[in-house]
């Protein structure tokens, strides 16, 4: 484990990769203490080449600086590749909490045809090519190269944490990489929050785990079990791994789902806006989760009922984003 100064835990993926079967286990099981700990992991040397995370960054700056009108012409789903889909999410568009008002962020999400997330986001209509998507050619071929790097990626986190319970190398990936989703967001820290609004509210993830990167812009905070808030710096050429609440469930809390939020950067003097990647990690239609064997027994009683993806995921997501067709 590489020495940091920040208090989320930052992991060397380098010998899981390229070692052999003992170096791969030390990794993995440095991977759990960080979940078990923070539920939060830096991973570097993940082959996420920096140059295309810095570069869908400077392709999100000149997306969402076009026009509403323009934007908002793609918000129905639309297609990018014969694989993906895309469609755009306008500012208060996602509800963290239903009682305040709507996160101020905007987005643009990138998701595998026939994957759920296209379902409920289709409004009744076919995805289509679009005049307007495909002017920003170039904005599309870094989502398209991004998500691709993101999936890889994150069968190798799911492998580590399979190797980390013991478990067939491919029990977490398979149940999972149908139903991987993209997010692109931008947080404009100059316009002022309504009351009780945030940039990014309190909230766990849903999915199984999560891939983060940031563009240098301070924000992210994570709640830590003393129930402090920190914040979660970006660091060049590392990934910041969140576990979410099915895996939380799998693993009979032994991996925590930790709270976190976005916020103005406690340095008031940096408002530039932010903006930073997200690729959720879903459960695969079918797949149910129960508890793990390896995580119960005598004297610690499974702590959560299964559940079935289907459900899971449509409940999620219709709370989160009112008005989608689920």
């Amino acid at each position: 484990m590489l020495a940091s100064p920040v208090q989320i835990p930052v992991v060397d993926f380098r010998p899981f990769v390229s070692g052999n079967g003992r170096a791969r286990q030390a990794v993995a099981r440095q991977i759990r203490r960080a979940c078990r700990e923070t539920g939060f992991v830096y991973l570097s040397h993940l082959r996420i080449p920096q140059a295309l995370v810095d570069q869908a960054f400077a392709e999100s700056q000149r997306f969402f600086n076009l026009s509403p009108e323009v934007k908002n012409e793609l918000a129905p789903v639309h297609e990018i590749s014969p694989q993906l889909r895309g469609s755009y999410f306008d500012f208060e568009r996602e509800f963290i909490n239903s009682s305040n008002p709507g996160d101020l962020k905007e987005f643009f999400e990138v998701f595998r045809n026939g994957s759920y997330v296209e379902k409920s986001y289709g409004r009744e209509q076919e995805a289509r090519p679009s005049l307007r998507l495909q002017a920003q050619g170039s904005f599309c071929k870094t989502a398209e190269e991004l998500y691709t790097v993101y999936s890889e990626a994150a069968s190798w986190i799911f492998r580590a944490l399979a190797i980390s319970f013991e478990l067939p190398e491919f029990f977490f990936e398979v149940k999972h990489r149908e139903n991987y989703t993209l997010r692109l967001l931008h947080y404009p820290f100059l316009k002022p929050l309504k009351p009780a609004q945030f940039y990014g509210a309190e909230h766990l993830d849903y999915s199984s785990i999560t891939l983060l990167n940031q563009n240098g812009i301070e924000g992210l905070e994570i709640r830590t079990i003393q129930g402090e808030w920190i914040s979660a710096p970006c660091i060049p050429d590392a990934v910041l791994v969140v576990i979410g609440h099915p895996m939380q469930r799998w693993t009979n809390n032994e991996l925590r789902s930790t709270p976190h939020r976005v916020v103005m950067p406690r340095d008031r003097s940096v408002t530039p806006a932010r903006y930073s990647t997200a690729f959720f990690c879903d459960l695969n239609s079918g797949v149910e989760v129960v508890c793990l064997e390896s995580c119960q027994g005598p004297g610690r009683p499974p702590l959560y009922s299964s559940i079935l993806a289907d459900g899971y995921n449509e409940d999620q997501l219709r709370e989160r984003l009112p008005g989608v067709k689920v």
